[in-house]
């Protein structure tokens, strides 16, 4: 019986509630570096920011409804590109040679 409530609690908790969160942070983190480079001057890699940010909202929801199964597929593809164009970006921006 103890192991029923974990795995119930478990699902609700942790897959439900605490992957919604996580996931509404990273992409709003994502969506506050997006205005950041806006404002920078980095109009190209602030669309892309956004971009990501958008389709990772709308695939939160995947769990919830199979409406956004696409958003989630697309964010499969977009997120990980983001973050290595993002790391390379970074690393131009700030590297010792710019200073």
């Amino acid at each position: 019986m103890l192991g029923i409530v974990f795995d119930a609690f478990n699902a609700y908790l942790g897959n439900a509630i605490g992957e919604f969160v996580g996931e509404m942070a990273l992409y709003g983190s994502i969506a506050a570096f997006a205005m950041v480079m806006h404002q920078a001057g980095a109009r190209r890699m602030a669309t892309f920011a956004a971009i990501t940010a958008i389709a990772g909202w709308t695939s939160m929801f995947r769990n919830m409804t199979s409406l956004v199964q696409p958003a989630a597929d697309i964010t499969n593809v977009l997120l990980p590109a983001f973050l290595t164009v993002f790391g390379v970006w970074l690393g131009f921006m700030f590297a010792p040679s710019r200073r």
